[in-house]
Protein backbone atom coordinates (compact mmCIF):
# COMPACT_ATOMS: atom_id res chain seq x y z
CA UNK A 1 0.00 0.00 0.00
CA UNK A 2 0.83 3.51 -0.95
CA UNK A 3 1.28 6.13 2.08
CA UNK A 4 0.44 9.32 0.99
CA UNK A 5 2.27 11.99 1.99
CA UNK A 6 1.75 14.53 3.44
CA UNK A 7 2.60 18.46 2.31
CA UNK A 8 5.21 19.92 4.68
CA UNK A 9 4.21 23.49 3.77
CA UNK A 10 0.36 22.64 5.27
CA UNK A 11 1.74 21.33 8.64
CA UNK A 12 4.05 24.88 9.01
CA UNK A 13 0.57 26.80 7.63
CA UNK A 14 -1.14 24.71 10.88
CA UNK A 15 1.47 25.45 13.39
CA UNK A 16 1.68 29.07 12.53
CA UNK A 17 -1.88 29.35 12.93
CA UNK A 18 -2.18 27.50 16.19
CA UNK A 19 0.82 29.86 17.76
CA UNK A 20 -0.87 33.19 16.24
CA UNK A 21 -4.59 31.96 18.12
CA UNK A 22 -2.28 31.33 21.10
CA UNK A 23 -0.52 34.63 21.19
CA UNK A 24 -3.28 36.95 20.61
CA UNK A 25 -5.24 34.86 23.52
CA UNK A 26 -2.31 35.85 26.03
CA UNK A 27 -2.10 39.21 24.36
CA UNK A 28 -5.86 39.81 24.90
CA UNK A 29 -5.93 38.17 28.75
CA UNK A 30 -2.74 40.37 29.23
CA UNK A 31 -4.51 43.30 27.82
CA UNK A 32 -7.60 42.64 30.06
CA UNK A 33 -5.38 42.00 33.48
CA UNK A 34 -3.45 45.30 33.07
CA UNK A 35 -6.28 46.90 31.94
CA UNK A 36 -8.57 46.33 35.07
CA UNK A 37 -5.94 47.14 37.61
CA UNK A 38 -3.70 49.85 36.14
CA UNK A 39 -4.83 53.54 35.60
CA UNK A 40 -2.37 56.02 34.46
CA UNK A 41 -3.47 60.02 34.76
CA UNK A 42 -1.55 62.19 33.12
CA UNK A 43 -1.69 66.26 33.25
CA UNK A 44 -0.39 68.71 31.44
CA UNK A 45 -0.15 71.96 32.28
CA UNK A 46 1.27 75.62 31.20
CA UNK A 47 3.06 77.95 33.22
CA UNK A 48 1.98 81.61 33.45
CA UNK A 49 4.00 85.36 33.70
CA UNK A 50 2.89 87.73 35.84
CA UNK A 51 5.38 90.59 35.71
CA UNK A 52 4.43 93.19 38.17
CA UNK A 53 6.24 96.43 39.54
CA UNK A 54 8.62 95.50 42.37
CA UNK A 55 7.98 96.86 46.11
CA UNK A 56 3.96 97.11 45.10
CA UNK A 57 1.95 99.01 47.34
CA UNK A 58 4.86 101.47 48.48
CA UNK A 59 4.81 105.22 47.69
CA UNK A 60 8.17 106.91 46.31
CA UNK A 61 9.66 110.20 45.53
CA UNK A 62 10.79 111.30 42.22
CA UNK A 63 14.23 112.50 42.47
CA UNK A 64 14.28 116.07 41.20
CA UNK A 65 17.29 117.20 39.29
CA UNK A 66 16.48 120.74 38.32
CA UNK A 67 13.71 123.09 39.13
CA UNK A 68 11.36 123.08 42.49
CA UNK A 69 7.89 120.92 43.12
CA UNK A 70 7.72 117.27 43.93
CA UNK A 71 6.23 114.20 42.16
CA UNK A 72 5.66 111.60 43.97
CA UNK A 73 4.84 108.11 42.73
CA UNK A 74 2.22 105.41 44.35
CA UNK A 75 3.59 101.93 43.18
CA UNK A 76 0.70 99.00 42.61
CA UNK A 77 0.94 95.49 41.36
CA UNK A 78 -0.08 96.39 38.26
CA UNK A 79 0.19 100.27 37.79
CA UNK A 80 2.59 103.75 38.72
CA UNK A 81 0.43 106.66 39.76
CA UNK A 82 2.11 110.21 39.53
CA UNK A 83 0.51 112.95 41.28
CA UNK A 84 2.38 116.38 42.46
CA UNK A 85 3.10 119.76 40.89
CA UNK A 86 6.26 120.92 39.20
CA UNK A 87 8.01 124.17 38.36
CA UNK A 88 8.09 124.91 34.54
CA UNK A 89 12.33 123.72 34.23
CA UNK A 90 11.62 121.02 36.36
CA UNK A 91 13.13 117.45 35.96
CA UNK A 92 12.86 114.42 37.71
CA UNK A 93 13.46 110.88 37.99
CA UNK A 94 11.87 107.71 38.92
CA UNK A 95 13.57 104.08 39.30
CA UNK A 96 11.70 101.32 39.15
CA UNK A 97 12.16 97.33 38.89
CA UNK A 98 9.43 94.70 37.74
CA UNK A 99 9.38 91.45 39.03
CA UNK A 100 8.19 87.60 37.28
CA UNK A 101 6.28 86.19 40.22
CA UNK A 102 5.39 83.36 37.13
CA UNK A 103 6.34 79.90 36.32
CA UNK A 104 7.75 81.39 32.79
CA UNK A 105 10.69 83.04 32.90
CA UNK A 106 9.79 86.59 31.66
CA UNK A 107 12.18 89.36 29.82
CA UNK A 108 11.23 92.86 28.83
CA UNK A 109 10.79 92.95 24.49
CA UNK A 110 10.49 96.81 24.55
CA UNK A 111 9.90 97.82 21.24
CA UNK A 112 12.01 99.69 18.26
CA UNK A 113 13.00 102.68 20.00
CA UNK A 114 16.20 101.11 21.12
CA UNK A 115 16.57 101.91 25.17
CA UNK A 116 12.93 104.43 25.28
CA UNK A 117 10.13 101.90 26.00
CA UNK A 118 7.79 104.82 25.59
CA UNK A 119 7.51 108.51 25.36
CA UNK A 120 4.51 111.00 25.23
CA UNK A 121 4.95 114.75 25.40
CA UNK A 122 1.63 117.12 26.48
CA UNK A 123 1.63 120.76 25.71
CA UNK A 124 1.39 123.29 28.72
CA UNK A 125 1.48 126.12 26.89
CA UNK A 126 2.59 128.04 23.67
CA UNK A 127 5.83 127.73 24.74
CA UNK A 128 6.37 124.85 27.12
CA UNK A 129 6.04 121.05 26.83
CA UNK A 130 6.01 118.12 29.30
CA UNK A 131 8.00 115.05 28.55
CA UNK A 132 7.72 112.12 29.62
CA UNK A 133 10.31 108.79 29.08
CA UNK A 134 10.71 105.78 30.28
CA UNK A 135 13.99 103.88 29.88
CA UNK A 136 14.93 100.49 30.17
CA UNK A 137 18.05 100.36 32.05
CA UNK A 138 18.91 96.52 31.64
CA UNK A 139 17.25 93.49 33.27
CA UNK A 140 14.49 94.65 35.04
CA UNK A 141 15.29 98.13 35.44
CA UNK A 142 13.45 100.98 34.76
CA UNK A 143 13.73 105.02 34.75
CA UNK A 144 10.51 107.33 34.29
CA UNK A 145 11.85 110.58 33.76
CA UNK A 146 9.32 113.75 33.65
CA UNK A 147 10.82 117.33 32.20
CA UNK A 148 9.59 120.35 31.52
CA UNK A 149 11.03 122.07 28.18
CA UNK A 150 10.73 124.81 26.31
CA UNK A 151 8.97 124.17 22.63
CA UNK A 152 7.61 127.84 21.38
CA UNK A 153 9.20 131.02 19.78
CA UNK A 154 11.32 133.51 21.60
CA UNK A 155 7.99 135.84 20.86
CA UNK A 156 5.67 133.36 22.27
CA UNK A 157 7.48 133.53 25.55
CA UNK A 158 6.14 136.85 27.26
CA UNK A 159 2.70 135.23 26.85
CA UNK A 160 3.87 132.11 28.52
CA UNK A 161 4.64 133.93 31.61
CA UNK A 162 1.14 135.49 32.05
CA UNK A 163 -0.32 131.84 32.69
CA UNK A 164 2.04 130.71 34.80
CA UNK A 165 -0.92 130.22 37.60
CA UNK A 166 -2.26 127.77 35.30
CA UNK A 167 -2.51 124.46 36.75
CA UNK A 168 -2.87 121.43 34.62
CA UNK A 169 -3.55 117.16 34.89
CA UNK A 170 -2.57 114.80 32.19
CA UNK A 171 -3.76 110.99 32.10
CA UNK A 172 -1.70 108.98 30.25
CA UNK A 173 -0.61 104.95 30.12
CA UNK A 174 2.49 103.56 28.94
CA UNK A 175 3.16 99.61 28.32
CA UNK A 176 5.88 97.70 28.97
CA UNK A 177 6.27 94.17 26.78
CA UNK A 178 6.76 91.35 28.21
CA UNK A 179 7.57 88.23 26.53
CA UNK A 180 8.68 84.52 27.23
CA UNK A 181 12.09 84.16 27.73
CA UNK A 182 14.05 80.98 25.97
CA UNK A 183 17.27 81.28 27.68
Amino acid sequence: MARKKRNKGSIAKAIIVLVSITLLNIFGISYAYWNNNLQIATSISTGNMDVQFNNADSVCDFETIQGEGALKARIGADEIIVEGEVSSDYKGVLDYSVINTGSIPAKYIGNSNGNICDSMEFLLDQNKVLIIENVFCGSNNFQLNVRVEDSGSEENKNEAHESQDANYTYDFEMNLPFGQSNH
